[in-house]
């Protein structure tokens, strides 16, 4: 194991990636690309249900085609959007224009040569079913029957997903990035017999970047789908978590004015919108975090920071009917405002706030010695919040499956347990073991991100911490962390985990992956391309992330530019590796705070980010000589290829004294200039590009 402060690293496995031969994958089906071919890359051995030897009819021939999409004419915008979604794509690749029908105007039948997509009419005759259970929420099936292809979803996503999935295996579309669609010219279609039931491995999955943060078309296209994230019915809608208040946001406009700063209602830190300091601190300031010798905890700007979560369960666990008002009760009041507030939500998150300190009164500190630390006392509030609510619900007559969401994050990132003398760990008390409607949502924070959650190689401390949970629980969530928050800019080598840690967290029964990355801007090419490896690997954790990593540099960069960013990346890719084997103290923290890791100079020579710079400056004067693109296309690689050079230019900057010298104003106009160029708005969570050019004085 490794510890942040020099223990001995006992032993490393030095992964790196290979040097990358860029490719893509072929086009399947027979569908021939305009443009140079890539070579074969070695592909997951999967069976994607695709009889590529049995021929049932011709889509698409010569430009021609007998067929018609149909779409329900019941079916809302989003089936209707999915059914001209695959009709342009299909344009635009075969030059055949299918036309968009109603089902009302189809008859079903196996010689009809049409194409069902989503809940038609057609799609119910034909017997396929598309149970949501089965296929995970958001699965879908491509199904053939005679002539005849269905596409169909338990969902409105499940359809959308099933018109991505058929154009990117039948038509090789890629949805590279936001401004970067390949679609390839193809000229024959067939249509092969399709028994294809594609179900996602998380119910929920999401790479929190800015693209996905803001673009609803490209989010869509990507099959991600992130419950704190409101997208329009056309795009698939809600889901079913409860995320924004409704009838009664004005109840809280006393905490706005109390806290200006306060965030808003979300599904991550909402501790406030539950119980309400404006509401309830100046009769009973008990009801929030104090420190030992009992003074409200607050922050640098006066705001209250937490709630005590002992205030009003016994010991015993229950609620405390001896109290007429405390925080469980305000909290249970409040839920159910919430519940009644949105009778379609089934989820409700109740999220500490995002300060790193808690309750230390007496009473406190004793039940978290007794109960497993902060996360046993948590545990303890949101099952009497469970308990409570089944009984209303039930009293009441209410039919609804209510599921309460909470974190284990900060100070409640370590399970309850104790360990059990034979190598395991049990409950620190029975009354810590959340509910079965209680789903805990783990965000490891402090973890070293350049090895998976189990890696021997860890930081001791928190080795096990998601583990321990296991022993308590398998109703899970897990948000991790992919870039350099410190730097968006730098590089981040987390992708090389990503496989054994999605693995793993399939295996444990996740419901929920986040993996959180630059959410502040555009400008980024790491997190474009780790957007996209996220959107297949989510889905599917078995596929392999480094053709996946080859195909994105490729139609990101052009041929020679993935070439160059690649000889970067294997650069330091394999530094990394030397310092992890080789340097006791370094590891690799989400964001480097005190300047000893990420923000070091001693571990970043500058001859290594010189070359990397040269590799990068080079690729862009080839692309700009390079006469065979047009113009957009060459002003596009141009802006991707700037986005790379930032990369060691941002490194150099933050590390070398030199060019904060002489040479300093030129070289920062320079990366300024750059950054403004691709579009950067941010440098890190809490740097703009605005506010560090004038720092420099060059605004």
């Amino acid at each position: 194991m490794k510890t942040k402060m020099g223990i001995k690293l006992v032993s490393i496995a030095m992964v790196v990636f290979s040097l990358f031969s860029v490719a893509a994958c072929n086009n399947p089906g027979g569908a021939s690309s305009s443009g140079t071919e890539l070579p074969p890359v070695e592909e997951t051995e999967t069976i994607d249900g695709i009889d590529r030897s049995r021929t049932l009819g011709m889509i698409v021939e010569g430009g021609k085609t007998e067929y018609k999409i149909v779409y329900a004419a019941d079916g809302g915008s989003a089936q209707l959007y999915a059914a001209s979604e695959l009709a342009n794509f299909m344009a635009e690749a075969t030059g055949a224009s299918l036309p968009v029908v109603a089902d009302t105007s189809v008859e079903y039948g196996d010689d009809g040569r049409y194409i069902s997509v989503g809940d038609t009419a057609l799609l119910k005759k034909s017997g396929i079913e598309t149970d949501g259970e089965t296929l995970n929420r958001d699965g879908f099936v491509m199904k053939t029957q005679g002539n005849n292809l269905y596409i169909g979803g338990a969902n409105d996503r499940g359809v959308l997903y099933g018109v991505y999935d058929f154009l990117e295996k039948m038509l090789g579309v890629r949805f590279v990035a936001p401004e970067i669609t390949h679609v390839p010219e193809v000229g024959t279609l067939p249509l092969y017999a399709m028994d294809v039931t594609e179900i996602p491995a998380f119910e929920y999955r999401n790479l929190y970047s800015y693209s996905m943060r803001t673009n609803d078309p490209f989010y869509t296209r990507l099959r991600f789908n992130a419950p704190e994230r409101t997208i329009g019915e056309m795009y698939g809608g809600r889901t079913d978590w409860y995320t924004e208040l409704g009838e009664i946001e004005k109840d809280y406009d006393n905490l706005a004015q109390m806290f200006p700063s306060y965030p808003g209602f979300n599904v991550i830190h909402n501790a406030f919108y539950w119980v309400n300091p404006a509401d309830w601190y100046d009769t009973h300031p008990e009801f929030f975090a104090a420190d030992a010798k009992g003074n409200t905890i607050r922050d640098a700007a006066g705001t209250i920071c937490q709630l005590n979560l002992t205030n009003g369960i016994t010991d015993d666990g229950k609620l405390d009917e001896t109290m007429d008002v405390s925080v469980a009760k305000v909290a249970l009041e409040a839920l159910k405002k919430f519940i009644l507030d949105d009778p379609d939500a089934t989820v409700f998150f109740f999220g500490h706030n995002d300060w790193d300190v808690y309750d230390l009164s007496p009473r406190s500190q004793a039940a978290a010695e007794l109960y497993g630390g902060q996360a046993g006392i948590l545990m303890r509030f949101v099952n009497v919040l469970s308990d409570e609510i089944n009984k209303w619900l039930d009293a009441n007559g209410m039919e609804r499956e209510i599921t309460i969401a909470t974190w284990a994050y900060l100070y409640t990132k370590k399970a309850p347990v104790k360990e059990d003398g034979r190598g395991g760990y049990v409950p620190a008390h029975e009354s810590v073991i959340p509910r079965d409607n209680i789903s805990i949502r783990i965000a490891p924070i402090e973890l070293d991100w350049y090895y998976s959650v189990n890696d021997p190689n860890q930081l001791g401390e928190y080795s096990s911490l998601v583990l321990e949970w296991t022993h308590l629980t398998d109703n899970f969530m897990i948000w991790t962390y992919e870039t350099n928050f410190g730097n968006y800019l730098f590089y981040y080598p987390s992708m090389r985990q990503w496989s054994d840690n999605v693995k793993f967290f399939r295996e444990i029964g996740v419901e929920y992956l986040m993996m959180q990355d630059n959410y502040h801007g555009f400008g980024s090419w790491q997190a474009d391309m780790h957007t996209y490896v996220a959107s297949k690997l989510l889905w599917n954790p078995d596929v392999k992330v480094q053709p996946l990593i080859d195909e994105f540099l490729y139609y990101y960069f052009g041929e020679n530019g993935a070439e160059k960013v690649a000889a970067m990346m294997q650069l330091f890719d394999d530094h990394f590796a030397l310092l992890q084997a080789e340097e006791p103290d370094f590891w690799m923290p989400f964001r480097d705070d005190d300047g000893s890791t990420l923000m070091n100079p001693d571990y970043f020579p500058i001859e290594l980010l010189e070359e990397a710079e040269s590799l990068i400056e080079e690729a862009i004067a080839d692309n700009l000589a390079d006469s065979s693109l047009d113009g957009a296309k060459r002003v596009q690689r141009d802006k991707n290829l700037t986005s790379a050079l930032l990369t060691p230019q941002s490194m150099i900057l933050q590390n070398y004294a030199k060019y904060y010298s002489g040479s300093r104003t030129a070289y920062a106009a320079e990366f300024i200039e750059n950054a403004e160029y691709v579009g950067v708005l941010s440098l890190s969570e809490v740097t703009t590009l605005i506010n560090y050019k004038a720092s420099l004085g060059l605004s």
